[in-house]
């Protein structure tokens, strides 16, 4: 194998790593606008998942929560919890996230996990208030530059959001025109995290 067969083999493979757990959907990553002014230390702290599309690295995952701290130098500590439905066991992943470009105040960020590599995933965040909901939304273009590899979150301050939030999130989504039938809902019922 010729080294640049190599090279293109490892990109390759370090892109499907990032993508990993996302869906492919038809046409390419939207110009969907973000939170600006987005204000990090509202932000930090608990978020349950209450819906999500599939992930393969949340497969019989229950009681989901993500907890936002600041690691200083302007990243934040993302520290994911979940607990495995069949084992019980309480499964966990720790990374960070960065601004994707700290000149501007918008909701536009990087996350990394050790099991990625040194390659990021975005995480943008389309809508929130800080203190109930947050829809959040990552795309990457697929290698076949017509498709994109998407996933898109509705996380809540309490494992119980009222139906009106329920109805909001849902309803912002249908008029960014996202497939609302790929979203799961997250079980969030007698967690022990």
């Amino acid at each position: 194998m010729s080294p640049s067969s190599t090279l293109y083999l490892a990109v390759f493979a370090a892109f499907l790593s990032t993508v990993q757990g996302q869906i492919l959907l038809p046409g390419l990553c939207a110009d969907h606008s973000v939170v600006q002014n987005f204000s990090v230390g509202d932000y930090l702290g608990a978020w349950y998942e209450i819906e999500n599309t599939y992930a393969d690295n949340q497969i019989d995952g229950i009681c989901v929560i993500a907890n936002y701290s600041d690691f200083g130098n302007g990243s934040v500590r993302v520290f994911n919890t979940q607990v495995n439905s069949e084992t019980g066991e309480l499964q966990s992943a720790l990374g960070s996230a960065r601004p994707l470009d700290p000149t501007k105040n918008e909701a536009k960020l990087m996350v990394n996990f050790p099991f990625m590599g040194p390659l990021e995933s975005p995480y943008w965040v389309l809508d929130t208030d800080y203190t109930g909901y947050s829809i959040v939304w990552s795309c990457r273009p697929a290698p076949d530059g017509v498709n994109s590899y998407q996933t898109y979150w509705f996380l809540s301050r309490t494992r119980t959001p009222t139906d009106i939030t329920r109805g909001y999130v849902r309803g912002y989504l249908t008029a960014l025109k996202f497939d609302l039938s790929y979203l799961e809902e997250t079980l969030q019922t007698d967690c022990p995290n």
